[in-house]
């Protein structure tokens, strides 16, 4: 959905924190279909940065006719926390339950696809500018998802034989979620016998 690319790209070209792999792959893409007009519309007003605890960062954009909208990407579990509302085909409803669980639903199928999955959130008008805080990411439109392949090094599987044939056990610590290191696992054939969560 190239509306959810053009929100994505606003909110990683216009943030000032570190750039990581996920905003570089979000802007080449805007830029193979066309970013100077996105550029030239819009102006960056604020930015909320990214967070580890709420694990989503926003920026605050305003267009040429003056209106303004805070673009938020993050853990799709946290988005859900400060959405109300989800666009489903063209049209704004209440995020409720069923919807709720179909995003969820979504999110881990992709996860176990060995996709990472980001959300992304919209909202119009959030606040006097110079006023923006955390407390505007609430009642926000959740408009999509980002997806995100990050296949492992051809190399790998041969590695971890070469260690295994050594006697070297293998532990990997990750930021990524259960679903998706168990899918790279099986990728490169290292066999998941226990995931500890960090909330373990």
């Amino acid at each position: 959905d190239d509306r959810v690319l053009r929100h994505a790209f606003l909110n990683s070209y216009f943030q000032t924190g570190l750039k990581n792999l996920i905003d570089v792959a979000v802007i080449s893409r805007q830029e193979e279909k066309g970013a100077e007009a996105l550029i030239h519309r819009y102006t960056k007003v604020d930015e909320i940065p990214f967070d580890f605890e709420r694990r989503r960062m926003s920026v605050v954009v305003m267009d040429t006719d003056g209106k303004t909208q805070m673009v938020t990407k993050g853990a799709v579990e946290e988005m859900l926390k400060c959405c109300a509302y989800a666009e489903c085909g063209g049209a704004i409803q209440p995020l409720g339950e069923d919807v709720r669980r179909l995003v969820l639903e979504k999110s881990a199928q992709m996860n176990e696809q060995g996709m990472r999955v980001i959300a992304v959130a919209q909202k119009t008008d959030p606040a006097p500018v110079g006023e923006f805080s955390a407390a505007d990411k609430k009642d926000m439109v959740l408009i999509g998802f980002l997806a995100f392949l990050d296949p492992p090094k051809e190399t790998t599987r041969a590695a971890l034989d070469a260690l295994r044939e050594y006697g070297v056990a293998v532990k990997i610590l990750t930021g990524d979620n259960e679903k998706v290191t168990r899918a790279i696992c099986g990728q490169v054939g290292l066999r998941v016998d226990r995931i500890l969560l960090g909330t373990q």
